[in-house]
């Protein structure tokens, strides 16, 4: 588990106050990423969304065997404190019993 936290611009001035925002993204894997990378790129609607110029995307890299995977992951934005206190996996059963780990994850999000 990890955590990537981007500051973000307000390119349209839709919130009046908009120093401080936030956007975290924390990852609940069961397995170690090979490597991590942030990129800044253009978006794809580009052409019809000129005010915005860039985004930032984090991409993830898994190598080895075994590799079916289930990427999950809690995205909190945010301006000044963070409000989620702790993100984590927690058990999931079907009516079938213990739910297959690469097809579905339950998510435990606790609120300050």
């Amino acid at each position: 588990m990890f955590s990537v936290n981007f500051k973000q611009t307000d390119f349209k001035n839709l919130i009046k106050d908009s120093k401080d925002l936030n956007l975290k993204i924390t990852t609940l894997n069961d397995w170690t990423p090979s490597s991590v990378g942030i990129a800044v790129g253009e978006h794809l609607n580009r052409t019809e969304n000129k005010v915005i110029p860039y985004l930032d995307y984090m991409l993830i890299h898994r190598t080895g065997k075994n590799l079916d995977t289930l990427f999950t992951s809690v995205i909190q934005p945010y301006k000044g404190e963070e409000y989620i206190e702790k993100s984590e996996s927690v058990k999931l059963e079907s009516s079938g019993g213990e739910a297959k780990k690469d097809a579905s994850k339950a998510v435990k999000v606790t609120l300050k």
